[in-house]
This record gives C-alpha cells, sequence and structure tokens, in this order.
C-alpha cells in the first residue's frame, strides 16, 4: 500500500430518491460536509425524476456509532437531516428501498510492475470514486504500459529499466490525484479553497478557478507527462508518432 488506508479508510452508504427537488445547477454535482454528524454528503442526478443521495464519513466513526445500536437507515437519515441542501433536494422524494454499503474502497499496489508483468487500472491504483478517476487512470496507465511492454520486447536487456520508470510516472499520476482527493476530504474547507489549491496544483491561472478544478480531476494537466513517455529516455511520444506517419 501507499498508505491510502490511513487517509482514506471510509464508509459510503447511498440511496436513490425519485422526484426530487433539483438545486441551483442541477448539471453539477452537489457535495455538502455535515460537521454535526460528521463525514459529508453527495447528491448525484441519474435521471430529471432519480438522484443518487450518499454519505461517506471514516470507517472508525461510523463503527463507533454502530455500536450504539443505531442503524444504517437511522444513522443515513440523521445525516440527511442535518444537511442544510441535501435535506431539500430529497424533501419532495420517494426513496427506494435498500440502502448500499461501500468501504475502504481507495488503495495502492506498492509494487507496479516485476519480470514479465506489469499491473494497470484497478489491479494497480483505486483512489476515490467521487472524481471518477478509475477509468482515466486506467486508459492512461494502459498507454503507459503498452510503451513500456513495446520497448521491453524490442530490447529485453532494457525490461527492467522500461518497466521501473512505468511504475514512477503511473505512481506520480496517482499520488497526485490522491494528494488533492485527501485536501478535497477535509470538511472544514470552503469551495474556494478548493479551487483555488486546485488551480495552484495545476499552475492554471484564469479568472475562472473551475479551470484548474476541472483540468486536475479530469486527469488533463497529467496528459503532456503521458504523451511524451518514454520508458527509456531515447525519444518523446511526439517524435515516435512522427516516425509512425513517415514509415
Amino acid at each position: 500500500d501507499v498508505n491510502f488506508k490511513e487517509y482514506l479508510r471510509n464508509v459510503a452508504n447511498w440511496q436513490y430518491f425519485t422526484g426530487y427537488a433539483p438545486w441551483s445547477n442541477p448539471n453539477d454535482i452537489l457535495i455538502e460536509a455535515v460537521p454535526s454528524v460528521g463525514g459529508w454528503l453527495w447528491a448525484i442526478p441519474i435521471t430529471d425524476e432519480k438522484v443518487s443521495i450518499g454519505w461517506v464519513i471514516a470507517a472508525d466513526e461510523f463503527a463507533a456509532m454502530r455500536e450504539q445500536d443505531r442503524s444504517v437507515d437511522e444513522l443515513f437519515a440523521a445525516a440527511i437531516e442535518a444537511s442544510k441542501e441535501v435535506c431539500k433536494v430529497v424533501a419532495p422524494a420517494r426513496p427506494e428501498p435498500g440502502i448500499r454499503t461501500a468501504r475502504d474502497f481507495s488503495h495502492a499496489a506498492k509494487d507496479l510492475a516485476g519480470p514479465g508483468w506489469l499491473a494497470v487500472g484497478d489491479a494497480a491504483a483505486f483512489i476515490d470514486p467521487l472524481f471518477s478517476s478509475g477509468v482515466w487512470l486506467s486508459t492512461s496507465g494502459a498507454w503507459l504500459a503498452a510503451r513500456a511492454l513495446d520497448a521491453a520486447l524490442r530490447q529485453p536487456a532494457a525490461e527492467t529499466t522500461a518497466f521501473e520508470r512505468y511504475q514512477q510516472v503511473y505512481l506520480q499520476i496517482v499520488e497526485d490525484m490522491f494528494a488533492y482527493v485527501l485536501y478535497f476530504s477535509d470538511p472544514h474547507r470552503n469551495k474556494e479553497d478548493y479551487l483555488e489549491k486546485a488551480a495552484a496544483a495545476t499552475k492554471v491561472f484564469s479568472e475562472n478557478s473551475q479551470v484548474g478544478f476541472i483540468s486536475l480531476i479530469s486527469g488533463i494537466t497529467a496528459l503532456p507527462q503521458i504523451l511524451d513517455f518514454n520508458p527509456l529516455g531515447e525519444t518523446g511520444m511526439r517524435q515516435t508518432f512522427s516516425e509512425a506517419v513517415r514509415a
């Protein structure tokens, strides 16, 4: 592990509601901290009629609450009741039966490569579902792995170098995203803090600070590093493309 369990040992409980009241910008995900109860809530529109409402809290805090003989249903309802915005969303809605639960979903392998193998996607690392980074890490990791494998097959003696370089670059992308998720998970910060941190991390300066936030969570800021990835340090990806076109 890269100590994800030390910081992101969370429990997520969620339920679907039909006939909800939309918020100011229904195209966005609504995130709200509930410090009086603990953790934070999400509201994610599924359709114009259906919304997913979730509550995320530290696993140890949730376990302590459960030891007080309080059911998951009771705790989930209490979290919504303690909110200022999510409670308005579900006020007119009808809940679907059943609350779903998942925990300790963040992980990263200590080694992403070894003699004759590479780990990609969720087998390598999964940070947090909030920013939907799983697909990005899987596709970008597959791109990096393909380059490393190609280099190893062309020059078998260079396999160790190529695979070590793959692990270094891939883990750096994972850790950069993890650092922001950790920052974002602090319920005592406000919206402006998150946007400014993202802009600073991505070195994006714009009158609209959401540009930095979007570029960070979408993985766009790591794109140059991925496109230029060369496991043996000989040529960048753009030069490789040119050579392929000329051939």
